[in-house]
């Protein structure tokens, strides 16, 4: 008599375990548990020693994450982006937008199946919102919640004086059905660079930037079935306002607040517990053996395991090449060159600028370079000797505002939003905006001027007519976000440049405009 064939059920436990143990969580363990009740055992069993590894930091590594191709030979892969938004739901990895080294945004929704190590490009049907950068994506249900955000241009508007434009949009994308839709209530917060997180049926926010470019410290909360809006009333001490911080739900009744950034660009290693129920309280946490926790950089990512937290810095190692003091200035933020206030100057900042003003000193253009930093911004105020056709010296002022590719968009918002404060604040006599650090030299400086007035525009432009005609150019043109008007004249020896957000305004300058071209056409005569 012939002997019944094997099957895998006849396999020892042992055996079945090894070959789980190769089975990826998201989706291959759920289904071999769904087989019968000797595989769910087997599965539970899986999970449960992997959930131990991860709580007791056995066997972590980094791993290069290789993606799988199609069957037809063909890969969809994601394009090359930065401060991307992103969440997990239902075993894949969700990714809206980005920001490229080119400056451009996007506002696309790719997925990152986890099983299959394939990305997908997804395509909701509805309205989607704008581009942003500094948004934030939670789950929910089947569901993503994105909210807030930089619409785009304020991190890189050539004049820099224009309000941050933050968003208050909320969209929710449904992932069962690929649809999209878009509620906007004017009781939002506008915010960019906060945190939020789900308990339960509420959307609760803390931090972030404001329009007026500081930092929030407050709690919004969006009930997600009512569709409202509210501001809860918290017992205790708040903690100081800040941005790039992280946020960890504990538990349906604790929320965790770790690190951050404050308005005068101090990093921050403090960790607040948010406690939820029918009285809301802050309470602040007192941590042991703080000096391991060294924040090179003021962004990390959080996430609870258990009864712990486990936080990844994101500071990049090539920052760390271009220049290696960079790491004890981020570790000693008392040390930081940012003396100068994003938004609020101190005191002695104020009485150093009144010193400096009295000096009339002639700065050399090769000092500035070395104390910029190729990963944050700064305003730079230089003094310049002027030597004048009629042989009068002066030194006046020009502020820089070095803006460079480098720095993380946030921290380009946050001091692109100051600019027009610092300009007031300094009263310099020219602006001038560079995105590399070597686009500053004294010939930079010397031909290019920004003019505060129209009047002072139009004399300028007349008298670069009257040195070259021929070469003499005049253009005029909206910003990339119709914001503001820009109007720039050249004779490839100076370039005079000037902006303006009255629109009001338009028909009077350009009246002066056809006056001021009518007069030269009759000088070509």
């Amino acid at each position: 008599m012939d002997a019944s064939p094997s099957t895998i059920a006849d396999m020892p436990e042992d055996i079945l375990k090894k070959i789980f143990s190769y089975v990826d969580q998201y989706k291959g363990l759920k289904a071999c548990s769904c087989v019968c009740s000797r595989w769910k055992v087997m599965s539970d069993h899986i999970f449960q020693i992997r959930e131990q590894y991860l709580r007791r930091g056995i066997n972590l590594q980094w791993h290069r994450l290789w993606m799988a191709y199609s069957d037809d030979g063909k890969m969809a892969a994601l394009s090359f982006r930065q401060y991307r938004t992103a969440c997990y739901l239902q075993g894949s990895v969700y990714v809206i937008g980005g920001f490229t080294k080119d400056q451009t945004l996007y506002n696309d929704v790719w997925k990152f199946d986890l099983s299959s190590r394939q990305w997908k490009h997804v395509s909701f049907v509805g309205e989607l919102t704008l581009p942003t950068i500094g948004s934030t994506l939670v789950p929910y249900k089947h569901f993503l919640i994105q909210f807030g955000g930089c619409k785009a241009d304020c991190c890189r508007n050539p004049y820099g004086d224009s309000y941050v434009l933050l968003s208050n949009d909320l969209s929710i994308y449904n992932v069962k059905q690929n649809t999209c839709s878009v509620k906007r209530d004017i009781s939002a917060p506008k915010l960019a660079c906060h945190t939020a997180s789900v308990v339960g049926d509420l959307m609760i926010i803390f931090g972030g930037i404001n329009s007026a470019a500081l930092c929030d410290g407050s709690v919004h909360v969006f009930d997600i079935k009512q569709e409202k809006w509210f501001t809860p009333f918290i017992k205790g001490r708040s903690p100081e306002a800040r941005f790039l911080h992280s946020q960890v739900v504990v538990d349906e009744k604790h929320l965790l607040i770790i690190g951050g950034r404050n308005s005068s660009g101090c990093i921050l290693n403090d960790v607040w517990l948010l406690i939820l129920g029918e009285e809301w309280e802050w309470k602040i946490v007192t941590c042991s053996n703080c000096e391991i926790y060294q924040p090179f950089y003021p962004q990390h990512f959080c996430c609870a395991v258990g009864d712990k937290v486990y936080l990844i810095n994101c500071y990049g190692s090539n920052t760390l090449k271009r220049n290696p003091e960079t790491l004890s200035r981020f570790m000693n933020p008392s040390s930081r060159e940012s003396s100068l206030g994003i938004c609020t100057p101190t005191e002695a900042v104020l009485n150093q600028l009144k010193e400096f003003r009295m000096r009339k000193n002639n700065c050399s253009i090769g000092n500035i370079n070395e104390a910029l930093l190729e990963d944050e911004p700064r305003f730079v105020l230089l003094c310049r000797r002027t030597q004048h056709s009629d042989g009068r010296v002066s030194f006046p002022f020009v502020l820089i505002f070095v803006s460079p590719s480098g720095c993380i968009p946030e921290v380009q918002m946050l001091y692109a939003g100051s600019v027009r404060f610092v300009r007031e604040l300094v009263k310099a006599n020219n602006f001038i905006v560079i995105r590399e650090i070597d686009e500053l030299t004294d010939d930079l400086i010397d031909t290019i001027m920004y003019l505060k007035t129209w009047e002072e525009f139009v004399r300028v432009i007349e008298k670069l007519y009257e040195e070259d005609p021929d070469k003499f150019r005049f253009i005029t043109k909206y910003s990339h976000q119709r914001t503001r008007l820009e109007f720039k004249a050249t004779n490839d020896r100076v370039c005079a440049q000037y902006s303006t957000d009255a629109f009001q305004d338009l028909k009077r300058f350009e009246k002066l405009l056809g006056t001021l071209m009518r007069n030269m056409a009759s000088r070509e005569k």
